[in-house]
C-alpha cells in the first residue's frame, strides 16, 4: 500500500510495522553465507536470536517522525547485523544484545501516545 498512497499517507503503526518486517528480513531471514559465524549458525543459537528478535517484533514502539523510525530501524539493523557475526561464547555476544535491547526499550510505547 505505501507504494500507492506514499509514506505519508501510511499511518504511522502501518509504517513500524513496515519497518519491522523490514528489520527482521535483514538482520534473520538473511545470513552472509561467506561470514563464519553468520553463514552456519548452530541451532540454539538461532533459537537464542530469534528470541530476541521475536521479542523486538513483538515490542510496541512509538517515534516522533517516519524519518526517526527510519533512522533507529537503520541503526538497530547495523547492530543487530554486528551482533550476527559475533560467536555466542564471546562476552561481546551478551553486550551487543543488551546495547541492541536496550536501543529499542528507548521507544517503548507507553500507551499514552497516539
Amino acid at each position: 500500500m505505501m507504494k500507492v498512497v506514499g509514506e505519508e499517507g501510511t499511518a504511522m503503526p502501518d509504517f513500524v510495522q513496515y519497518l519491522k518486517a523490514e528489520f527482521l528480513d535483514e538482520v534473520y531471514l538473511q545470513q552472509d553465507a561467506f561470514h563464519d559465524v553468520d553463514g552456519a549458525s548452530s541451532a540454539d543459537r538461532q533459537k537464542h536470536v530469534f528470541s530476541v528478535i521475536h521479542g523486538i517484533m513483538t515490542t510496541p514502539l512509538t517515534f516522533k517522525t517516519r524519518d526517526n523510525a527510519r533512522q533507529e530501524f537503520l541503526r538497530w539493523q547495523q547492530i543487530a547485523k554486528d551482533w550476527n557475526r559475533i560467536p555466542m561464547e564471546k562476552p561481546e555476544f551478551k553486550t551487543t544484545e543488551e546495547k541492541l535491547v536496550h536501543a529499542v526499550e528507548q521507544h517503548r510505547s507507553t500507551g499514552e501516545e497516539n
